[in-house]
């Protein structure tokens, strides 16, 4: 059986994202137990997979999330290694 969180998402206007905003709700998210922190890390790489393409920066990005959450994630290893 699922739950679904009962809080109300607010998005801000794109201009006032900054890197002390994501870094402040990944701290946050810390705090989280294991299950919900691995909904969190699964989410983030399914937005990174969902063009069928992972960019470098991307997979970069998915593994700071995964080490600042405590997340185990396998290394990415590349179909056709030049």
């Amino acid at each position: 059986m699922g739950y679904t969180a009962q809080v109300e998402l607010r998005l801000i206007p794109e201009d006032q994202c900054e890197l002390a905003q994501v870094d402040a709700a990944l701290n946050r998210l810390c705090l989280a137990v294991p299950p919900i922190k691995k909904n969190v890390l699964n989410a983030c790489a399914q937005t990174v997979a969902a063009d069928g393409v992972m960019q470098v920066l991307e997979a970069e990005l998915l593994r700071a999330i995964a080490d600042t959450l405590d997340c185990p994630m396998p290394p990415f290893i590349p179909e056709n290694p030049v």
